[in-house]
């Protein structure tokens, strides 16, 4: 008589009890499969997880050099600044020595013009009568 917990199956419609040994090679092979499954779901998460990062790494990539020719170009710009910089510090510099010069001259005009109006006066500091 076949117990209720043994493996049974149904060949041209009788019933047949599966020996232990195919019980057990069922068993195996039906862990092994979900095994098998549990492992390919595996690579596919893997797989996936694998092109998310390259994706990842070129979308960095492509950021680093944008930032890279950001940097070349702010450095040109530095360089570019600091050149005009110089070139107005040396401009300024300049007229500022012209602007020096000509306070000398104005001091010098001035106190000329000073010197012959007080030739023209006379003793008194009143004006010469000619």
């Amino acid at each position: 008589m076949f117990s209720p917990f043994q493996h049974v199956r149904f060949d041209r419609g009788r019933m047949i009890r599966v020996p232990d040994e195919e019980q057990e090679h069922t068993s195996q092979i039906h862990n092994l499969r979900m095994e098998k499954k549990a492992l390919r779901n595996q690579l596919d998460s893997l797989v996936s997880d694998n092109t998310n990062l390259r994706r990842a790494h070129d979308r960095l990539s492509r950021q680093i050099a944008e930032l890279q020719k950001q940097l070349e170009s702010s450095d040109r710009d530095r360089i570019t600044v600091t050149r005009k910089n110089r070139e107005l510090s040396a401009r300024i510099t300049s007229k500022n020595q012209a602007y020096q010069d000509l306070c000398i001259d104005y001091n010098m005009l001035d106190d000329e013009s000073r010197s012959l109006r007080r030739s023209r006066q006379q003793p008194n500091g009143q004006p010469r009568r000619y």
